[in-house]
């Protein structure tokens, strides 16, 4: 959420300081809490920790396309699309229209 915040002073100010925060922590995240397909809900001591929950997901989509709207970067809008399909494939509870916090596989 902070990373749309920090967009959203970008528009509201026009201040580069806000977008160029907002860039940095994504590329943070998603270099650091992002492995092979599966987020992390942190990073300590030089390490991801806790696999993420369905928050975590929706945060980083979330942060995504407040950026695309931004610049407009393709790539940052097929993360979007990426971080979607593995919410549908493992948050997604078949017996409901609902999602579960966790991913399936702990189930």
């Amino acid at each position: 959420m902070l990373i749309v915040g920090l967009t959203q002073a970008y528009e509201a100010f026009g201040d580069p300081q806000f977008i160029n925060e907002a860039e940095s922590i994504y590329s943070f995240l998603k270099e650091k809490t992002y492995k092979k397909w599966h987020f992390f809900h942190t990073f300590q001591e030089g390490k991801p920790k806790i696999d993420g929950f369905l928050e975590d997901y929706a945060f980083m989509t979330q942060a995504t396309i407040a950026l695309y709207k931004t610049f407009g970067n393709k790539t940052i809008l097929e993360d979007a699309l990426a971080f979607n399909a593995i919410v549908l494939k493992e948050f997604k509870d078949d017996a409901s229209p609902f999602f579960t916090f966790i991913e399936r596989s702990f189930f």
